[in-house]
């Protein structure tokens, strides 16, 4: 009886060790830009490309999931398979998403792959363009931002052309948080063209509004 319990629990701690090597780990620190303290609930997403009986599967699918602790830490199991590339997704709410590639061969069982990042807080920019002065379509106002793009579509360093037929707009550019953004805008009026220069500080997780009348 006492042999056939030890057999069962060599047996269970043999199969355990077996599955824990045969485990592929990837574990890192997600951190905030602005000042590098750890950024705590993180969805951490690995998707993989899997290569299954000669075919390639184009599409990713899920491999693993995890959110970070309070330190920014975060740690992912998953099995082994013939993937060809591994991608790791971070989310979180009023943040910047990033987006690794994780090269197969980088990761082998019984070690642990370590990729760290940071994440940049976003903010908002509100710009109103409202012709006041009744000026008709022989006027004109130009407006961009001055500095690079934020990863958003809507907020480019392209002019924005408003012709003297319209008398109110509005669009909002996604930025990062924390940061003096700069811009320019012309107006040209018969007899009269005008050129600004200015900028307005963007809180994280804030919109900052500016109305430019003409």
């Amino acid at each position: 009886m006492r042999f056939l319990l030890f057999a069962l629990l060599l047996f269970a701690v043999l199969a355990c060790n077996k599955n824990n090597e045969s485990d592929l780990l990837i574990e890192g620190r997600v951190a905030d830009s602005r000042n590098s303290s750890g950024l705590g609930s993180v969805e951490v997403n690995l998707q993989e490309q899997v290569l299954a009986d000669g075919v390639l599967n184009a599409s990713f699918q899920q491999a693993a999931q995890a959110s970070t602790a309070s330190d920014g830490s975060y740690e992912l199991a998953f099995e082994r398979k013939n993937a060809l590339l591994y991608r790791l997704q971070f989310e979180k709410t009023g943040y910047f998403d990033r987006t690794l590639e994780v090269n197969p061969d980088d990761v082998r069982p019984g070690e642990t792959v370590t990729r760290n990042l940071s994440m940049t807080p976003e903010a908002f920019f509100e710009v109103r363009l409202w012709n006041t002065s009744g000026s008709g379509s022989d006027s004109e106002l130009r407006f961009r931002n001055l500095d690079g793009d934020f990863g958003c579509a809507c907020c480019t360093t392209d002019w924005v052309v408003i012709d003297g037929g319209t008398t109110d707009t509005t669009f909002t550019c996604s930025l990062h948080g924390d940061f003096m953004i700069h811009f320019t805008y012309e107006i040209t009026q018969p007899g009269i063209d005008t050129t600004v220069v200015d900028s307005v500080y963007c809180p994280a997780f804030q919109t900052s509004a500016v109305t430019i009348e003409w």
